[in-house]
């Protein structure tokens, strides 16, 4: 019961093992192990054979000006039910630091699931790292435009507004399945402009007139970039995530010397 790198062969006991301890249905699942699954990037630990608790790690890069620094998004960090309280999750994230410095990664993120686990996490070596804040807002009537787009347009998009500024870059991979996930609910991408403004969105549907705004980005009045992206969805009510200090969001646990890095900014989580 030592923790290990995955198998092919343990798919199916990660999805029920998914399924169990986030509520996802097939849909997500597939586009999930379709697009993003690699064994190597996988970590378990078993019990007779079978996968009690997992890891995903997905690259992503902390940018700040020129600099870079390699980072890994530890994803869908869950235990069994039945095999709680064994330290499961504690040695996992040990293997996965360990696995992920010997790769030549520097620093590994996170988001809680809940705020109540900020206080495991921070025992286990991590610390508040990014902020976001949130509001709602109905939508008004504003002068402009969303165009629904792809990974990639996104990501070049979504790099260019974020120049300037310590943020964590996700590559194309992860941003597609990120737009599957909106779109299963009938949100996705979006450029969003008015007059020489331009900014970006994602936008997933949650009942009869309601948007969630996971990530939005928008050079001039936040109002009025929230209201174009839920009219992109048909939603009169938003509740909106963006860049700004109101409340811990991610976490981060450096493998090597903490830099000094002023307000990072993640936002795209795959939730």
């Amino acid at each position: 019961m030592n923790p290990a790198l995955s198998r092919p062969g343990d798919v199916q006991a990660l999805r029920r093992l998914w399924t169990q301890a986030f509520g996802d249905g097939d849909k997500l699942l597939d586009g999930f192990f379709s697009r993003l699954y690699r064994p190597e990037d996988a970590f378990v630990i078993r019990e007779d054979g079978v996968a009690r608790a997992m890891a995903f790690q997905l690259p992503m890069t902390v940018c700040a000006g020129a600099r870079g620094w390699r980072a890994a998004y530890l994803y869908a960090v869950a235990t069994d039910r039945a095999a709680r309280g064994k330290g499961y999750c504690t040695r996992l994230l040990d293997y996965a630091g360990t696995v992920l410095a010997e790769r030549g990664c520097k620093a590994l993120l996170l988001v809680p699931g809940e705020p109540g686990l900020r206080a495991f996490y921070r025992a286990r070596g991590y610390a508040d790292f990014s902020t976001v804040d949130r509001f709602e807002i109905w939508a008004a009537p504003e002068t402009g435009g969303a165009e629904r787009i792809e990974a990639p347009e996104y990501l070049e998009l979504r790099e260019r507004i974020l120049a300037g500024r310590t943020y964590v870059s996700c590559p194309v991979p992860a941003l597609a399945f990120q737009a599957r996930i909106v779109e299963l609910s009938g949100g996705g991408l979006y450029r969003l402009s008015s007059g020489e403004t331009e900014g970006c969105a994602c936008v997933a549907v949650e009942g009869a007139g309601k948007a969630v705004i996971y990530e939005l980005l928008w050079p001039g009045e936040r109002e009025q970039g929230a209201s174009l992206a839920a009219k992109a969805v048909g939603a009169k009510w938003a509740a909106v995530r963006t860049p700004g200090a109101g409340e811990p969001f991610s976490m981060v646990r450096w493998l090597t010397g903490a830099p000094a890095l002023e307000s990072p900014y993640l936002g795209i989580a795959l939730d």
